[in-house]
């Protein structure tokens, strides 16, 4: 037996293990429930995300309603003007106010002096 022959068995033996070894990870990999979990896990996130594509969609048609910073600045300026209106309308009923206290307190006065005059 030469350095050829073994050279040779070698080569048979490793072919042959290769042989085994393909047809032990064929047979492990189509009993192998990896495949089918993952063309799950992939049919779910495809219902997922086209779930995510009709709600992106909605969102988009909402913020197209949603009013803009120039809008909600000019109803900043609609209220502040709202406000300073209240502020001169409650001036001129603190001064309405003042007027009928002087009034009232004249009446009073004019009053007390008829009263004590009659008698």
């Amino acid at each position: 037996m030469g350095i050829e022959t073994v050279g040779d068995w070698v080569d048979v033996i490793y072919k042959v293990c290769m042989a085994v070894f393909g047809v032990w990870l064929y047979l492990d990999r189509r009993n192998d429930k990896t495949q089918d979990r993952i063309a799950e896990l992939e049919k779910l996130l495809d219902d997922r995300i086209d779930d995510h594509g009709q709600r992106l969609c909605r969102v988009e048609t909402w913020l197209n309603k949603v009013p803009t910073h120039n809008d909600l600045g000019d109803v900043y300026r609609e209220i502040r003007k709202v406000s300073e209106s209240v502020s001169v309308i409650e001036a001129r009923l603190a001064a309405l106010h003042a007027t009928l206290e002087s009034v009232k307190e004249l009446t009073s006065r004019m009053d007390t002096f008829w009263r004590s005059t009659k008698s």
